[in-house]
């Protein structure tokens, strides 16, 4: 009998989809060895269907009973994932007390009670606060990607002006507009396209199209991996997707517009795998992206073969 992994998840324009998108994809490696149970939030029509293709899905309320809804879920022959920064350490001790394994995607900033700890940001195992059983997994090697960003890929040739711009599913602080009318007014004749949800809604995507602005709504993995392909570069957030652009030998330029993006941002900047723009909020942010745009000298990353990371976690998960 196989075991069953239950993963606990949520995203809305708030707290935004990484969360939900990246936890999806580990239980896509997975389900093939175990039996997964996604659990989220008022799912919306979108992320009934993405799980569905994937495994099967329990809708949680939006309110704070979802925390005592999910515990009553439990029989303690589990292994429960949590990935958001809301999940406290009472409640993965609460988790642990009915007996389940537990595996955490979360910060480093507060004490651990599950059997294995994921951060792929802070590689620093002195500033982990953690049991005595609890393995930690840290570093870019554990990154969670989805299917087509496992596929190496060695070296990129672009000779097209595609740019592509991603601030998020939702982009509630209007980056794309002010990103894409700077960009549209350059002397070079880009061609600028926006990965985003439909959560943006019709009236912005319905000025997007008019102004000239390619839009891919609710893109797939592997739409989004095409485009990448032949992009000459991306301007991302700091964010789950910068790792997926730069698994393609994207050149990525990044920046942040939450302090939990900052971790990301600073990961990346440190091993010269971005073109730094800063806090995207700044009223100088424009004159970032300027000078982003000149460097010519930028070494992408030659990050890590992702191809056997499905083996690794199945491993991982097995040995619970």
């Amino acid at each position: 009998m196989k075991k069953r992994i239950l993963f606990r998840a949520d995203a809305n324009v708030q707290i935004g989809y990484g969360h939900f998108v990246r936890t999806l994809a580990l239980a896509d490696m997975l389900k093939d060895d175990f039996e997964c149970v996604f659990y989220t939030q008022e799912p919306t029509e979108y992320q009934k269907q993405a799980v569905g293709e994937v495994c099967d899905l329990v809708a949680l309320p939006s309110d704070e009973t979802k925390f005592d809804v999910f515990l009553s879920c439990l029989s303690g022959n589990e292994i429960v994932f949590l990935d958001n920064y809301f999940f406290t350490s009472e409640y993965e001790r609460q988790i642990k007390r009915k007996g389940c394994k537990l595996v955490c995607l979360a910060p480093y900033n507060m004490h651990h009670y599950s059997d294995v700890l994921i951060n792929y940001v802070e590689e620093d195992f002195s500033k982990y606060s953690v049991e005595p059983y609890t393995k930690i997994l840290c570093g870019f090697e554990w990154v969670i990607l989805r299917a087509p960003f496992r596929k190496y890929k060695s070296e990129k040739k672009i000779s097209s002006n595609i740019i592509t711009i991603c601030f998020g599913g939702t982009d509630q602080y209007l980056l794309t507009e002010k990103t894409f009318r700077y960009l549209k007014n350059c002397k070079l004749q880009y061609e600028i396209h926006l990965i985003a949800s439909s959560v943006i809604g019709t009236e912005r995507i319905r000025e997007f199209l008019s102004e000239g602005l390619a839009v891919h709504i609710d893109a797939s993995a592997q739409e989004i991996a095409n485009l990448f392909d032949v992009s000459k570069f991306a301007i991302l957030s700091s964010s789950m997707i910068c790792y997926e652009a730069l698994s393609r030998g994207t050149k990525v330029l990044s920046g942040y517009y939450v302090d939990n993006q900052l971790g990301v941002y600073n990961a990346l900047l440190k091993t010269n795998s971005i073109v730094p723009l800063g806090n995207l909020l700044d009223e100088n942010y424009l004159n970032s992206l300027a000078a982003a745009l000149t460097c010519d000298n930028l070494n992408v990353a030659s990050f890590i073969d992702y191809s056997k990371q499905k083996e690794k976690y199945i491993s991982i998960f097995h040995l619970l």
